[in-house]
């Protein structure tokens, strides 16, 4: 029984999906079954057979828009710095306190040759690629020497 509805066991599941929404109080527009499947054999418990099914399906999550706030901080670069004084004409005539707003878009990019000072500058701050470098660097070496040696060798004999 599901609420007043009789389901029997050769019924597929998925036809009873509304009646399932229904008995769960949950709205068929927020809520779509996919399917539904029976969990384990039915059981005997207080003198009534039971059985239990589970479904699987969607549900419906409205989009929110949110507006975040806060302080960014950038990294510092070699840039140029503009100040500006705007002031309007025959301001010696004017009363009152002169408010101006200026609006500005700004692009900042990152320009210049990596040259051989900036790029051992990144590499002392990237330990990994340093670390990986010396390693290199100190098999090169040692086959250098195991070269050298067995070249050593051979000219001897």
């Amino acid at each position: 029984m599901l609420g007043q509805t009789e389901i029997s066991n050769r019924s597929p599941l998925i036809d009873y999906g509304d009646q399932f929404l229904d008995y769960l109080n949950l709205p068929p527009q927020y809520y779509k079954i996919a399917r539904i499947e029976w969990d384990g054999d039915p059981v005997r418990k207080d003198g009534e057979m039971i059985r239990k099914a589970t479904a699987y399906g969607r549900k419906l999550v409205k989009d929110i828009r949110g507006t975040y706030g806060g302080d960014v901080t950038f990294p510092s670069i070699d840039a140029n710095i503009y100040h500006g004084a705007y002031i309007e004409e025959d301001a010696e005539n004017q009363t009152g306190q002169l408010i101006y707003r200026k609006q500005a878009t700004a692009i900042y990019e990152r320009h210049g040759r990596i040259g051989l000072w900036n790029f051992l500058k990144w590499l002392l701050t990237n330990t990994v690629t340093l670390s990986i470098l010396t390693i290199l660097l100190i098999v090169f070496i040692i086959l250098a020497i195991v070269k050298k040696r067995t070249k050593r060798k051979r000219n001897a004999e």
